[in-house]
């Protein structure tokens, strides 16, 4: 890849110039400090791609938008960086101009194994999970049926890479954008398409692809950060201090914004379904009490009439009271059926997303009931109950954290809630969200923690901070400071 020390030396200066105007606020090493003393003032040309709605697109204005777009602007806004963006219209028209030098920063980027040949990164600014999409004909269609079918996936992409190593039977359609990947699903130039939920739902809510839907979780994540050329380390580490200055409240004001992050669609969320198969079920079922109330009043009352005509009145009396309490026991009884059936269909209903366990301190022990054991896949019954065995399916970034969560509850008496990811035997990546009580005795030390553990589906981003909404009040205003250039 060309670069130009001079270019480099002068991008250098205007990060030390966007300290002095942000008054210090994002604090630099000693090194960073004398590095960028020696620089002179320089723009710094951005790359981003347009058709990757949300994540980074034009409108007709020429102004960018999108998730890229909003973190640039709060990095150049708290660096005192000027921005020239220069729009691309695919991944290899962007990674022909930053090796010709013509590009100093690329917004949107993705790490692999052969871009970090010739690329630094920044931590990703966004994760977003990927979806297998297909059409009506194929709504049962799983990533291990993907070898002998064709699915489409944007060129150059991570998605690429991932499916030729993982799937390497599948044959590829190499499409130029998320819509035309999608419309080759509907139009029947390929059974599926691989790629992140966030550009596939967008362009999916445009229309662009009528019958086409979401079928299948792919258990992995696409992450965008920020690149530069391999010899500028200096600047992916200010760059990333300047991510690292984005509050919190400003991140989730992002998210709120762009709410295709966290909202899947509706009849493709399980927990939705299964609360509808619920109600519906309890429906049926107090439909089928009803009728049988009315006809066992029916039959009480012309049992009633004809026993009143008998001329025996005594032993009609008793007959009929012989039937009431008959009949009044039977309709007791269907009435604790339905009641066992109401309470084993909310369990189902349950079941599909919680699981519940218990930590015996003294012995060390774990107990898991069944859906605890399946949600880990377990087979119901196979869970030994040791702490290794649990830490074994949990990844391995998480692990410190839940060994410190279990330490402090104990220590402290604290209850206990934790995020984490487990991984199953076959690989799938599942988010829980974990929570539990220390339950005393009689001397007051912890005996048992009770829990349960809740598959994370999503979040809706309702909580956020009032302090946000400031944050994106100037959204659709231009970049201060941007500058932008067509190809």
């Amino acid at each position: 890849m060309v670069f130009s020390p001079f270019k480099f030396i002068a991008l250098l200066a205007m990060l030390l110039l966007s300290l002095s105007a942000v008054g210090g606020s994002v604090p630099l090493s000693v090194q960073e400090k004398a590095w960028l003393d020696q620089q002179v003032q320089v723009q710094v040309r951005v790359g981003l791609i347009d058709g990757m709605a949300p994540i980074s697109s034009y409108k007709e204005n020429g102004q960018p938008s999108g998730i890229a777009a909003d973190y640039l602007r709060f990095v150049s806004r708290k660096m005192g960086l000027e921005l020239k963006l220069v729009p691309f219209g695919d991944r290899s028209a962007l990674d022909a101009a930053m090796m010709a030098g013509d590009l100093d920063l690329s917004a949107v980027d993705d790490w692999t194994p052969e871009r970090a040949e010739f690329l630094l990164f920044t931590r990703p600014y966004i994760n977003l999970p990927g979806a297998l999409y297909s059409s009506e004909r194929m709504l049962q269609l799983t990533l291990q049926e993907l070898p002998g079918k064709r699915v489409a996936v944007v060129e150059l992409s991570v998605w690429q890479d991932w499916l030729m190593r993982e799937f390497p039977g599948t044959t590829l359609v190499k499409v130029s954008g998320v819509a035309n990947g999608l419309l080759s699903v509907a139009m029947g130039e390929a059974d599926a398409y691989l790629g992140d939920t966030a550009t596939a739902r967008h362009q999916l809510a445009q229309g662009v692809a009528p019958g086409v839907m979401e079928v299948a979780q792919a258990g992995r994540s696409r992450d965008f950060s920020f690149a530069v050329g391999k010899d500028n380390q200096m600047i992916v580490n200010i760059l990333q201090k300047g991510l690292d200055s984005i509050s919190p409240e400003e991140q989730l004001a992002i998210r709120k914004r762009w709410q295709v992050l966290d909202q899947p669609p509706l009849l493709q969320n399980s927990s939705v379904v299964v609360m509808l198969l619920i109600l519906l079920a309890l429906l049926w079922i107090g439909v089928w009490i009803w009728g049988f109330r009315h006809l066992v009043d029916r039959k009480v009352t012309r049992r009633t009439a004809g026993l009143k005509r008998s001329l025996h009145r005594r032993r009609v009396e008793g007959e009929l009271k012989e039937d009431r309490e008959r009949l009044r026991l039977q309709l007791a009884q269907v009435e604790r059926d339905s009641g066992m059936a109401q309470n084993h269909l909310s369990l189902l209903g349950l079941s599909v997303l919680f699981g519940g366990w218990e930590w015996d301190v003294r012995r060390e022990l774990l107990r898991w009931d069944d859906n605890m054991q399946r949600v880990f896949g377990f087979r119901p019954g196979s869970f030994d109950g040791t702490f290794d065995a649990y830490l074994g399916r949990i990844h391995v970034d998480d692990r410190e954290a839940v060994v410190a969560a279990f330490k402090k509850v104990l220590q402290g008496g604290a209850d206990f809630r934790i995020e984490y990811r487990i991984v199953k035997p076959g690989g799938e990546v599942v988010w829980l969200v974990d929570s539990a009580r220390l339950v005393r005795n009689a001397g007051g030390s912890g005996a048992r923690l009770l829990g349960v553990a809740r598959v994370r589906e999503g979040r809706d981003g309702q909580d956020m901070l009032a302090s946000t909404g400031s944050a994106v009040t100037n959204e659709e205003k231009p970049l201060q400071g941007f500058a932008y250039k067509g190809l």
